[in-house]
């Protein structure tokens, strides 16, 4: 980039703008600390505005993690770890909610995955239907979604298969484990969507008659997981309804008043130990870090 990044980012959408930190937050955990160690010592101003991002907190006290992105169409990502080949890893499909977030900044989640471990692939439904008529410009329907993807990726490659989704991604992270046979599929304060406006408006995409997500597709082997506040009535109810005819293992998180349970995960310090009891996988001691130019008190 032949100019900084931060820069970019103020000049398109005002200094330190929400709209200009959620463009930040969507980069890879090393595409972020490199513009933070190659431009640091020229942005103290921009930086002062900055070091209230999340990342790039979490950045000023561990390394990231060696994520690089491909992407196959817009809402279709692939972040891996290049050095380590696809049989020797899991991986994460991860579908994003309506804000495209996994309830936290897309860098923020891939910081607390192992990049060595897994290789994370994210979505986001722009028509914001649930991922039902798929995503614009790749897929036509949750279905040809989830088939496109185990050709595009080549599921078969890795030692087992994580569906994960928050939100309006958490029931179809539920399907897509279904129809692809995951290890496990983990809905995160999953609901049911609501129609009735799409069905209104003439303009929008037709949504499928057939919804995976019935009693009729129970012959697989994925395990079914949904985690959602205890205190979010909404999503209480919604899992009570799926219960009904979906064998899922119910997890109600007790002590988050809001329907965002990740957020408070992260702040708890707890979520490398969370994403590690159901992804699989042991949290690594993270080493604290050199101190970094960008990060000095006496700058900022």
């Amino acid at each position: 980039m032949s100019e900084n990044l931060f820069g970019k980012l103020d000049k398109r959408y005002g200094p330190g703008s929400n709209q200009a930190k959620q463009t930040l937050m969507s980069l890879t955990p090393l595409e972020i600390d490199a513009e933070l160690n190659r431009y640091g010592s020229k942005l103290v101003q921009a930086l002062k505005v900055w070091r209230s991002s999340d990342i790039v907190h979490v950045l000023s006290r561990e390394e990231p993690e060696l994520f690089e992105r491909t992407e196959y169409a817009l809402g279709v990502q692939l972040f891996t770890e290049k050095s380590i080949r696809a049989n020797k890893k899991s991986l994460i499909i991860a579908f994003s909610g309506r804000a495209n977030r996994l309830m936290i900044p897309p860098s923020l989640f891939l910081q607390h995955i192992p990049s060595n471990q897994f290789d994370v692939v994210m979505l986001w439904d722009s028509r914001r239907a649930h991922y039902l008529t798929g995503i614009d410009g790749y897929a036509q329907d949750s279905i040809d979604l989830t088939f496109r993807l185990a050709r595009t990726i080549d599921l078969d490659r890795y030692q087992s298969i994580y569906c994960y989704g928050t939100s309006m991604g958490g029931f179809a992270a539920l399907r897509a484990g279904m129809l692809l046979n995951a290890d496990r599929a983990i809905s995160i304060g999953g609901r049911f969507p609501w129609h009735i406006n799409r069905l209104l408006d003439s303009s929008t995409k037709p949504i499928p008659a057939f919804d995976p997500l019935c009693a009729c597709m129970m012959h697989h082997d994925c395990e079914l997981i949904c985690f959602y506040s205890a205190q979010q009535r909404g999503d209480v109810d919604d899992v009570a309804r799926l219960a009904q005819f979906c064998a899922v293992s119910r997890r109600p998180l007790t002590g988050f008043s809001s329907h965002n349970v990740i957020y408070p995960i992260w702040q708890s310090g707890t979520l490398r130990d969370f994403f590690g009891s159901i992804f699989d996988f042991v949290p690594r001691t993270t080493k604290p870090r050199k101190p970094v130019q960008w990060w000095s008190p006496r700058r900022l």
